[in-house]
């Protein structure tokens, strides 16, 4: 391939200047086809030449440029540039790039980048800058802030990725003054590091059986999933807001004092800085059990059944091994042993996550769990948590799934009052409804006045089970 083609391709303008200085000050793409491919100049920030050639030179065929190597296969081989940016899954989110028959790095460069789109599954910038938005600037994208500035802040790229958490965990990386992900990425992971608290990439990989897409590790894997792109998506929309705390606006004023006769233009801020909204970086409990739950989980579940206390519920033995079953344990402070359950069993005990949490709180990771995922069927056995997602929440969750109650006592309260809090409430979201004693549930119908056509609904305990229950439920009807 002509040279002068491939740095037309590859070299970021702005970006070369700054990275290679004085030398490439005139023409950068001139310089690099005449001068800086020769001397294996980087022509991006995603291109990491000396990496490349590490990562395909065994590939390679002799004589040929890494550079020239890429712009043949970045197409038909996927291969990558550099560790920050993954062409096959460029490709697979975007797919009118390779229908085009565009080099997916120049497409990304010139066009992806200023749309916003993600350069690999390892940043999230839809995410980033609701969670960030002091970052947000025209021409800005999350990995160029990122890799600029972000890293150095503490800031994390995704929810993927927990910059603060890794460096605690990891203190070498610090003093390395490494950038976190590209340690991650470079070193730690194959050192058996976490990126996250919650995520453990080994048992994440041993469960895939290292059959993972293009080889490239668990955390890309993990991240890939359109369906935790999706929660993470959500979790942009409803990022927590607070307003700028008066200590902080008072130093603020003190700062603006010293520099405002030369920036005339901060001038009017003093008097707005209280009501000036910014997204509080600091988690909940909730926020931090939920986040906790959602990295566990090495496979994305289509049903979830949601138990007041698992060792109370002998009926789930019977549950079949399913991979795409969840099981999680939501109410009280005792923490289940799943003794019922077969050993192939996913589930999850939001009491062993975090004993502290209190029943808004409990809810409130319940609620992103089944709108993260959006199961086919959802079932609340014995729980307040999930008895109140439904009753919240019901109309959104039927949408994608069948929801389904089995009115029985949970460890914070009995089935009476669980009815008494959730039955009138969710009754018009769940599918069917079970009960160990229907004469009670048809009295409980008979305080609220319902009308025998609407108890066409009630079922035994015992066909929780069958073909119309939970096990054999089926998407709802568009």
């Amino acid at each position: 391939m002509d040279r002068l083609k491939i740095a037309e391709l590859l070299v970021d303008p702005d970006w070369y200047r700054v990275r290679h200085g004085d030398a490439a000050m005139g023409d950068p793409v001139l310089h690099f086809a005449e001068q800086g491919m020769d001397e294996g100049l980087d022509p991006n920030a995603m291109f990491d030449a000396a990496w490349y050639r590490t990562t395909h030179g065994a590939a390679m065929a002799e004589g040929i440029s890494v550079f020239e190597d890429f712009c043949e296969n970045a197409l038909t081989a996927h291969r990558d540039p550099g560790p920050l940016f993954d062409t096959a899954w460029y490709c697979r989110t975007y797919p009118d790039i390779a229908a085009a028959g565009v080099n997916p790095l120049h497409h990304y460069l010139h066009f992806g980048r200023p749309e916003r789109r993600d350069a690999s599954p390892l940043f999230h910038n839809k995410w980033y800058f609701a969670a960030y938005p002091f970052a947000d600037s025209p021409g800005m994208d999350a990995p160029t802030h990122f890799m600029n500035h972000g890293a150095a802040l503490g800031l994390s790229p995704s929810p993927f990725f927990d910059v603060a958490w890794y460096g605690t965990q990891y203190p070498e990386v610090a003093r390395r003054g490494m950038n976190p992900l590209l340690h991650y990425l470079l070193e730690g992971e194959a050192k058996g590091y976490q990126p996250a608290p919650g995520f453990d990439p080994r048992r994440h990989a041993a469960r895939h059986r290292l059959a993972l897409p293009d080889g490239r590790g668990a955390l890309r894997h993990f991240a890939a999933q359109p369906e935790r792109r999706r929660a993470a998506d959500l979790q942009a929309k409803d990022m927590p807001s607070r307003f700028v705390r008066p200590g902080v606006a008072a130093e603020a004023r003190a700062m603006i004092a010293l520099v405002g006769g030369i920036e005339a233009d901060l001038a009017d801020l003093p008097g707005a800085l209280e009501q000036l909204p910014v997204t509080s970086l600091a988690l909940g409990p909730a926020e931090l059990a939920w986040r906790s739950l959602f990295l566990s989980l090495e496979t994305v579940p289509r049903r979830i059944l949601l138990a007041g206390h698992l060792d109370d519920v002998p009926e789930l033995a019977d549950l079949p091994e399913d991979p795409t079953l969840l099981v999680l344990e939501t109410d009280g402070s005792a923490v289940s042993v799943g003794r019922h359950l077969r050993p192939g069993i996913t589930w999850r005990s939001l009491p062993a996550i975090n004993p502290g949490l209190d029943e808004a709180g409990r809810a409130r990771v319940v609620t992103a769990l089944l709108n993260a995922f959006r199961p086919l069927a959802i079932m609340a056995w014995g729980s307040h948590a999930g008895g109140e997602a439904f009753a919240r929440h019901g109309a959104n969750l039927r949408v994608d799934a069948r929801l389904f109650i089995a009115w029985a006592d949970g460890p914070m309260r009995d089935v009476a009052d669980l009815m008494r809090r959730h039955f009138r409430r969710s009754l018009p979201f769940v599918s069917l409804s079970y009960a160990a004693d229907l004469a009670a549930l048809n009295t409980l119908a008979d305080g609220f006045g319902l009308p025998e056509g609407a108890r066409g609904h009630f079922r035994p305990l015992d066909a929780w089970r069958t073909a119309e229950g939970f096990l054999g439920a089926e998407p709802p009807d568009r």
